[in-house]
């Protein structure tokens, strides 16, 4: 059951996201050296452009110790809305699948890609219902999945990204396996705010009992942006 704060905070981004009505194209400064230029955000799309967990995904892909495990490889960004995390991998040499549930993601990713000159398969399922369908194996997965345990709120399709009862974690941790190359990594966000211990959708709770090892980098995120406080990634690997 969420808490006040945690509701509060969910209505928040619900509102933020209400704002636009219209496409609307950003420039998203990643890093000092890093930005996507006229990135284009529809609505009903989770929205890249703000939500600070989208920005840290991305932030992370570019770290140098990540950057080796998806350049010039296959890559899938699962969940990916807009495409922020596919565009990033795509920009630094790998070869990406963008995956999302939502129609209106999976559009909006596929004109990122596309009015960039670029090339990517963009599908559009339930997790990995339409990858299955590739017949192919990845060297990395991005998953930037919904934080907050808790239904989706009915005619709000972007809750989709920030509520789970914390059935998608679960299928994924199960079914990611099945889709990774020998020696494959994933890559999770997660921001404690959301909560903590079972019943939370803490990637981190759920690793070992799925068979994962897990390396964690914590960041702490000043109370400027929408999303602030502590949050974690997490590089998963199958143990053998």
């Amino acid at each position: 059951m969420l808490t006040k704060p945690q509701d509060q905070q969910i209505r928040k981004q619900l509102d933020r996201h209400k704002v636009a009505t219209v496409p609307r194209f950003e420039d998203i400064q990643i890093t000092n050296a890093f930005r996507l230029e006229k990135f284009r955000i529809n609505p009903d799309v989770f929205d890249a452009s703000f939500m600070t967990s989208s920005k840290e995904t991305a932030r992370a892909l570019l770290e140098e110790d990540v950057v080796p495990l998806y350049r010039g490889k296959q890559a899938l960004d699962m969940g990916c809305g807009s495409g922020i995390a596919g565009r990033v991998m795509l920009e630094m040499g790998a070869e990406v699948v963008l995956s999302d549930i939502s129609e209106a993601a999976a559009k909006n990713a596929e004109e990122n890609v596309r009015d960039f000159g670029m090339r990517a398969v963009v599908l559009c399922g339930d997790l990995f219902e339409k990858v299955k369908e590739l017949d192919t194996k990845f060297d990395f997965i991005v998953f930037n999945h919904p934080f907050f345990s808790g239904e989706p709120i009915e005619n709000e399709p972007v809750s989709r990204a920030m509520l789970d009862p914390g059935g998608v974690l679960r299928r994924f941790l199960t079914e990611a396996k099945s889709y990774l190359e020998e020696g494959g990594s994933i890559l999770m966000p997660y921001w404690h705010f959301a909560g903590s211990g079972k019943g939370s959708n803490d990637p981190a709770v759920y690793a070992v009992e799925y068979g994962y090892a897990v390396k964690e980098k914590v960041i702490d995120v000043g109370a400027e942006t929408i999303q602030n406080g502590t949050f974690s990634i997490y590089i998963l690997k199958p143990k053998a």
